[in-house]
């Protein structure tokens, strides 16, 4: 792009010169038409200017066009209900505080008539939707994936919510709900969620 400037640029100082040549020949010794002709190489020289801008808007647009393009046709999307086995990298408890995140990892290639979209290994986060960190509303804990990082970014996704284990529970704690002790779900463990929508990557 900078060579093609370079030459668009002397083109434009070729031209100028000739136009110049051309206007001081046309003027013929008199003052009235000299001052028409510079006016009219100014002019014409002010258009060359123009286009050269428009030429490199009109490369620049269609350079971020193709780039559009070429990225759309690289998309695909994984449809809602694909399976997404993770095992977790950090450690979650059940009373850690509802949003608190968690860091996993995809446990087995995701192919889609088989083609492989997720390779094992690919990082996954999620977060505790519910927890037994609130005294006055003990949950069990309950966790759901919120994204996945592909290719440098993180993609968001939408899943169901995992329970990963319980906790034993005294009568009255099972009568109310509610869980005893605290469930510690350690680095590697295994779980299992499910894509609700649709991700395009």
């Amino acid at each position: 792009m900078r060579k093609a400037a370079r030459g668009e640029q002397f083109k434009l100082n070729r031209h100028v010169l000739a136009l110049t040549h051309q206007c001081h020949a046309a003027s013929n010794g008199s003052v009235l038409s000299f001052e028409t002709a510079s006016f009219l190489c100014a002019v014409q020289q002010s258009t060359l200017q123009t286009n050269m801008v428009r030429n490199k808007f009109i490369v620049f647009i269609t350079t971020c066009c193709a780039c559009f393009v070429a990225s759309s046709l690289n998309a695909v999307t994984i449809p809602a209900g694909t399976a997404l086995a993770v095992s977790t990298v950090s450690s979650i408890s059940s009373q850690d505080p509802v949003g608190r995140t968690f860091a996993a990892q995809i446990d087995r290639d995701v192919a889609i008539k088989g083609t492989v979209f997720l390779r094992a290994g690919t990082k996954t986060f999620g977060k505790i939707k519910s927890s037994r960190a609130n005294p006055r509303k003990s949950e069990p804990l309950t966790l759901e994936l919120t994204s996945i990082s592909v290719n440098g970014r993180n993609v968001t996704v939408k899943t169901n919510s995992v329970q990963p284990g319980s906790s034993p529970r005294t009568a009255r704690q099972a009568q109310y709900g509610h869980t005893a002790g605290t469930l510690i779900v350690t680095p590697g463990t295994k779980m299992q969620f499910q894509l609700i929508q649709p991700v395009t990557l």
